[in-house]
């Protein structure tokens, strides 16, 4: 390749105005995903919490469950009755004491929240350079720093929260927390009432919720110092707040069987989002002139990588599926015609439109496989050079940890996002072939 060739491939995929503006927009396609989905999992964690501060006695069963009636004093004696023999159970069914488990719940929650509204910072940033860049063709040095310093922020923030999730798996027993609350009971079980439970356990509910409901149904009976004004009442409600008490731990329940897959497809959207930051930020850092030459041209055929070739591949797929609806519509349209369905001045109408948005989406059809037949015959040595710099870049990783110049982590952080741009590389090179 001479050196004129690799100037030329150099200059298509330099940071730009139109590069910057791309990533962006990813980035808040990204963000977006992570939001949406993060939604069904707060949920579910705000749901433990709620959950846990009403069994720890942290909370106002009023703010949990609503208006309960005319209970006054006896709300609070009645959920220390039905939870006291939980806790101790919780405990030693997990080996964590209910106040740790509380305590640790909710700060994932606060976690969660502010991460989320970090998220939602950078959204709306994004969404305004992606306006600002529309109506200008040079970039703001001010601007760019402004964006920088928030990028950065949230990409910390990114890399925090990560450890954050690996704790919701691997530290938070999610499962063994609520199979534990719902199979607590009492140290001391009546055993003809537990032979009549067990029938009913078949009849009714299943095993789990049954349990808990002889839990519920005992603790209550311990309010047995009451006055009979206050029994009566009590007993009254006991249907409904048995009702509400379980129909909020079986809603956890089914829940929680889905925390692994959420919290795992978040967990790569989180990797994608840090590598777009990443890129974004070295964009930014190579406008304003903060990056070696020789990382520029290696940062040219990273954005080529995440941003362009995969656009190269959505804009075909959608392009032919547009082709084949306005085929479709005109096929439609001929057969109805011939059978006399539509007049001729509106057919004339329509299959002239049709006409014209096919004629115009094959023509974008074939500019897009033109450029990627570019990117296959002449970029490709493009992309050759940046996985050997990207393998480079790995070994040298390797031998800064053993002489003592990068910390474990810092080694183990950085080797995992070389070998991830390695294989988007690689997957580049897939989507190209296929086209």
């Amino acid at each position: 390749m001479t050196t004129t060739e690799f100037v030329e491939i150099e200059d298509m995929v330099m940071p730009s105005v139109e590069t910057i503006q791309a990533t962006y927009k990813a980035l808040t396609t990204s963000i977006n995903n992570i939001t949406s989905e993060s939604k069904a999992v707060l949920d579910t964690v705000t749901l433990v919490c709620d959950i846990l501060n009403t069994v720890s006695g942290s909370t106002d069963l009023r703010t949990v469950f609503g208006a309960l009636g005319v209970f006054a004093v006896p709300v609070p004696v009645v959920m220390k009755g039905i939870f006291t023999a939980s806790n101790k159970y919780i405990e030693r069914r997990t080996g964590i004491s209910l106040k740790s488990w509380t305590s640790l719940v909710n700060t994932t929650k606060a976690e969660f929240e502010e991460y989320l509204a970090q998220l939602a910072k950078a959204a709306e940033r994004c969404q305004e350079s992606d306006e600002i860049l529309e109506t200008q063709e040079k970039l703001d040095s001010e601007q760019l720093r402004e964006a920088q310093d928030l990028l950065e922020n949230t990409r910390l923030k990114t890399r925090l929260w990560r450890q954050v999730m690996a704790r919701m798996i691997e530290t938070i027993e999610w499962r063994e927390l609520v199979d534990s609350m719902l199979e607590a009971k009492e140290p001391e079980v009546d055993q003809e009432q537990e032979e009549v439970d067990q029938e009913q356990e078949v009849k009714s509910e299943s095993g789990r919720l049954s349990q808990f409901r002889r839990r519920v149904v005992q603790g209550m009976e311990k309010v047995r110092d009451a006055t009979s004004e206050q029994r009566e009442r009590l007993l009254e409600q006991r249907e409904r707040l048995l009702g509400l008490v379980l129909s909020r731990v079986d809603r956890l329940k089914k829940r929680v069987d889905q925390l692994d897959d959420q919290v795992g497809k978040l967990s790569d959207w989180i990797l994608e989002l840090e590598d777009l930051l990443d890129l974004e930020i070295a964009q930014i850092k190579a406008t304003l002139g903060e990056i070696p030459s020789h990382e520029v041209r290696i940062l040219g055929t990273r954005i080529a990588v995440t941003i362009f070739i995969p656009r190269l591949t959505d804009q075909i797929g959608e392009a032919k599926r547009d082709i084949d609806f306005y085929q479709s519509f005109l096929q439609k349209l001929d057969s109805a015609h011939k059978e006399g369905k539509v007049e001729d001045r509106i057919y004339e109408n329509l299959a002239a439109e049709y006409q014209a948005d096919l004629d115009a989406t094959e023509a974008k059809l074939s500019a897009v496989r033109k450029e990627a037949n570019e990117w296959k015959t002449r970029r490709s040595p493009a992309l050759e050079m940046g996985v050997n710099w990207l393998k480079e870049e790995l070994e040298t990783t390797q031998v800064r940890e053993l002489v003592g110049e990068l910390k474990e982590k810092e080694a183990e952080q950085r080797v995992k996002t070389l070998k991830r741009e390695i294989d988007r590389f690689k997957k580049a090179n897939e989507l190209l072939a296929s086209l």
